[in-house]
């Protein structure tokens, strides 16, 4: 009887740490699924800012270059270019 009831607690036990055990990958193949997709996330909005901050600046200096153009026409006369 003693028997029976060592080998259901070592049962119970060894069945318990198998699930912990499984929780525990799952948890961590959950975090890298997470962790995944949080850099690529911050990898696109990292892209787009980049993307929205080099328009700016072509932006900028095509307009820089059109008012100097301008400029040196007001100034000095029709330029060809």
């Amino acid at each position: 009887m003693a028997e029976q009831q060592e080998e259901f607690i070592s049962n119970t036990l060894l069945k318990k740490i198998q699930e912990l055990k499984n929780e525990k990958e799952q948890l961590a193949r959950n975090y890298e699924q997470e962790e995944e997709f949080l850099t690529n996330d911050l990898s696109r909005k990292l892209f787009q800012v980049m993307c929205v901050f080099c328009l700016t600046v072509c932006h900028r200096c095509f307009i820089y270059n059109f008012l100097e153009l301008h400029i040196c026409n007001l100034m000095y006369g029709s330029i060809s270019l």
